[in-house]
């Protein structure tokens, strides 16, 4: 299944926003969730802002493979 990053950006900032319960044991869990959540979402956001460049170097070593 292919899934956009544009979603998969939107369902963490859904969850992280609080639109969804986040389920922990602990508040200090929650927040560490919340956390690791919203990192992921710079990282999926970075990878948005670079989509072209990172498919572009994807298809230049695939071309290189003999």
């Amino acid at each position: 299944m292919k899934v956009s990053l544009a979603s998969q950006i939107a369902a963490i900032d859904a969850i992280t926003s609080g639109k969804f319960p986040i389920v922990a044991s602990s508040n200090p869990q929650r927040a560490l969730l919340i956390d690791q959540l919203q990192a992921v979402a710079l990282t999926l956001r970075l990878v948005q802002r670079h989509e072209a460049e990172i498919r572009a170097v994807i298809e230049a070593k695939k071309g290189s493979r003999p």
